[in-house]
């Protein structure tokens, strides 16, 4: 088992991971971006300016001025130096013992380390390409690079620092959700449930109506009321056949000579005029659920059926926010009701469903 560092070490780690990569590169001046995300402005600075179209275009919707003081100021850095490795700075504190157990122990595929984890610092190292991730909540303070910009994945494009986010966001009054959010400036849905169960179809398919778009993945929640905040402008199709079933997204797939195990990444804020809206006040939860026979139609749902619904994603995809998470979800089932949506193959209804509910044409 390995055992965690304590939280001066990994105070010390952060620190010379921070200079290692700021002091290589001080020669280049970075440039600045800052993003509202909910309640909190966000900065994101580097030297590298492809690194920082990439990694911030997917917040393009979301701008803040730069002379608003930043909530959480993240760093990017790219390539060389490579910043010291986790590995290695665990055997210069815990001996060369310990550190082999930790070298050829269980990760996580996630990336968390709990060795390296405390209630001030958190972190991730990915391999494959190779990313660290540190945050410093004691400061607001982040850290993440990655070995080259070319090995950018499309994934991590579609939801730029989404660990360090979900490392920030969650906290008392605040959750980042697995769900697809749609709706208008006076209230909205979210569209809720495991990968594969029509997420994305249900949220694109009510574009090019009175409802707008305000996530597909992730979405932030306040929960003093329950409010949907937008994170990202993107959203992804997993098949060709579904690249097909919206062809009017076409021209904004990102990534048209993708490998066969990409999914289509688009930036919906391109689309003119624009279907993204920041955020709305959220009225309920929809749980799609495909149907071979009969209308496309909302039926009442329970908060249990909900937090099944929501729960296992929401929490597989944020392992390092699980308790304050989990808490969070229970409270916002709780307050804001469920439904069933059975979806037939004619997903154009799901959009006047969702209407017709906003209007208050349909009771839980």
């Amino acid at each position: 088992m390995n055992l965690p560092l304590p939280e001066d070490a990994l105070v010390a780690y952060f620190d010379e991971v921070n200079r290692t990569l700021t002091r290589a590169s001080a020669r280049t001046s970075e440039v600045q971006r800052t993003y509202m995300i909910g309640a909190f402005a966000v900065r994101v600075l580097s030297r590298n300016a492809e690194l920082l179209d990439l990694m911030t275009r997917a917040f393009e919707h979301l701008p803040c001025a730069d002379n608003r003081e930043p909530d959480l100021t993240v760093h990017l850095h790219a390539g060389d130096p490579v910043p010291p490795s986790p590995f290695t700075w665990y055997a210069a504190q815990m001996g060369a013992a310990a550190a082999s157990e930790f070298l050829h122990g269980d990760h996580p595929s996630h990336g968390e380390l709990p060795t390296f984890t405390s209630a001030r610092i958190k972190s991730a190292f990915h391999l494959y390409p190779s990313v660290l991730r540190l945050l410093d909540l004691q400061r607001c303070l982040a850290v993440e690079w990655i070995e080259s910009v070319e090995a950018l994945p499309s994934y991590t494009r579609s939801a730029p620092l989404h660990r360090i986010l979900s490392w920030y966001l969650n906290r008392s009054s605040w959750i980042m959700v697995h769900g697809g959010a749609v709706g208008t400036g006076t209230g909205g849905v979210l569209f809720i449930g495991d990968s594969g169960m029509g997420k994305t179809t249900s949220t694109l398919s009510c574009l090019g109506t009175s409802l707008r778009y305000a996530g597909d993945d992730y979405c932030l929640v306040g929960l003093d009321p329950a409010h949907v905040y937008s994170l990202y402008h993107t959203a992804k199709l997993k098949t060709e056949s579904d690249v097909q079933r919206f062809p009017h997204f076409r021209r904004l797939v990102d990534n048209p000579q993708r490998p066969a195990q990409d999914k289509a990444l688009l930036f919906l804020n391109d689309f003119e005029p624009s279907p993204v809206i920041a955020g709305f006040p959220l009225r309920a939860l929809i749980i799609p659920r495909r149907t071979d026979s009969g209308d496309t139609r909302l039926l009442p749902a329970s908060a249990a059926q909900a937090l099944n619904a929501i729960a296992p994603s929401t929490l597989a995809e944020q392992p390092g926010s699980r308790a304050a998470l989990f808490s969070g979800l229970a409270r916002l089932v709780a307050s804001v009701p469920a439904y069933l949506l059975e979806v037939n193959a004619d997903i154009a209804r799901i959009a006047a469903q969702v209407e017709r509910l906003l209007a208050g044409e349909v009771r839980p």
